[in-house]
């Protein structure tokens, strides 16, 4: 069973807590901070919480959490595969987290004319702890499986742009916010949101990195090599339902392991031997904002028993458009 990110229920408490409704001694850690020319009120964070919270699909990449055990399958390129000098042979692996800690942090920028801030950038943690755990075989054939246990600390961080509108002139209280679909009221104004970054997930004390992603397939050709570079929502990666994708990732060593995660399917990625890795998938029928992801792992992480858990990944957001249907003749 998938486990499902709490990200917008905790942003739902945030907003309530800085409004003034939240219940003594709730674990929320909401930082303000002033960003370059201007500082937003308790208010102001509450609204871009509240915005940040009616958007889930924006917020959460929707599978990074889940414990599903990913199958580890045979490299079939050279740096990938097992060698004589690997302790352990792995089968499965899967993620045990078993606390989340998380964090808001606001920065305002961009004043007005009445010296209130029209730029919020919330930034959002979570800090992950659990167990790595890879099943491997009975070294003596039988039926006996050990599951190898290796500590677990993954920094999760995602950011999200948000815009200021001014309420028009002559409207009611919270008139120009629900009319135009954003969280506000009548003193502030009301909070959109414009853009947002990737997720970078760092293993504590990582070594190891992605350098860069290539996309190629139904009309998109495109690197990505930063994270956390905000896309404007309007301006998402667009792909059609049912494309095929080709991924490939370039990280600093030949014999990593990388995979492919999303919310349907986990791939391990064909090592090409040059520090890429390479695979293919199906864009889903599903319409609207979707995520993938690229794990990569030390080798010494699914193959020794000794060595530390050293991960990184990246998860990016696309749009999934709906098809454009030909005309009917007659």
């Amino acid at each position: 069973m998938k486990r499902l990110a709490l990200l917008v229920p905790a942003l739902a408490l945030t907003a309530a807590a800085l409004a003034g409704c939240g219940k003594e001694g709730q674990p929320l850690a909401p930082t303000a901070g002033p960003g370059p020319g201007g500082s937003g009120t308790v208010q102001d964070q509450s609204l871009v919480a509240a915005e940040a919270a009616r958007q889930p699909e924006y917020v959460e990449d929707g599978f990074y959490e889940s414990s599903d055990p990913i199958a580890l399958g045979t490299a079939t390129a050279p740096g990938g595969a097992l060698s004589v000098q690997d302790a352990i042979e792995p089968i499965t692996f899967w993620r045990s987290i078993r606390h989340v800690e998380r964090r808001f942090e606001f920065a305002f920028a961009d004043t007005d004319t009445t010296g209130r801030p029209t730029t919020a950038i919330l930034t959002v943690n979570k800090l992950m702890t659990g167990s790595f755990n890879i099943l491997t075989p009975d070294p003596s054939g039988g039926f006996n499986r050990t599951v190898v246990r290796k500590p677990l600390e993954d920094h999760w961080v995602r950011r999200l742009l948000f815009k200021r509108v001014p309420r028009p002139d002559g409207d009611g209280d919270d008139a120009g916010g629900l009319a135009s679909g954003g969280t506000g009221d009548a003193r502030h104004g009301f909070w959109r949101l414009a853009g947002i970054t990737g997720v970078l997930v760092n293993s504590r004390d990582h070594q190891t990195q992605i350098v860069s992603l290539k996309l190629q397939g139904g009309g998109l050709d495109t690197v990505i090599s930063d994270p956390l570079q905000f896309f404007r929502v309007r301006n998402l990666l667009k792909l059609n339902p049912l494309a095929d994708i080709t991924l490939t990732a370039t990280t600093l060593q030949p014999d990593d392991v990388v995979l492919l995660l999303s919310r349907d399917h986990r791939l391990r990625l064909t090592p090409n031997g040059d520090n890429t890795y390479t695979g293919t998938f199906k864009v889903p029928w599903v319409l609207g904002c979707r995520h993938f992801g690229v794990n990569a792992l030390s080798h010494g992480t699914l193959y020794d028993d000794q060595a530390a858990y050293d991960s990184q990944t990246w998860i990016l957001p696309y749009m999934v458009r709906p098809m454009v249907l030909a005309e009917a003749t007659h």
